[in-house]
């Protein structure tokens, strides 16, 4: 075991181990997948994957960010939760349908944020503000 003031982390825990008690911003990517995005619902799956091939190439943002992907129409879907960016290969892919009602999406979102910032304060992780 690996002594961290205080806290006891299993040998395993290799490079991440100083990372156990640093700080993470949860970031929430909320696609609009109605009908109406039917033609561009392509380039939005494909700006994603480039987004997380990016953060690839930068080891430190990738560290901190809790990468979320919410998509709605007519209701809102976790499609990801608040994952570590390194430990992603690949994204869900948003497909278009039915009508566009932000309701559900703010009520999601209304839910979604307290519960992620406390899941990962108990995680260990200082939170910075979504």
């Amino acid at each position: 075991m690996i002594q961290t003031g205080g806290n006891r982390l299993p040998d395993d825990c290799e490079d991440r181990t100083l990372e156990t008690l640093g700080t993470v911003l949860p970031i929430y990517f909320v696609a609009d997948e109605s009908a109406s995005m039917g033609p561009h619902v392509g380039e939005m799956n494909d700006a994603l994957d480039e987004l997380l091939a990016a953060l690839h190439e930068q080891p430190f943002a990738a560290s901190k960010a809790r990468f979320s992907i919410i998509g709605f129409s007519d209701q809102a879907r976790l499609y990801l939760p608040p994952a570590d960016v390194r430990d992603l290969t690949a994204l869900p892919q948003l497909t278009a349908n039915s009508v566009t009602e932000y309701s559900a999406v703010f009520e999601l979102l209304s839910v979604q944020i307290p519960y992620d910032v406390q899941r990962l304060k108990d995680e260990g992780y200082s939170v910075a503000r979504p």
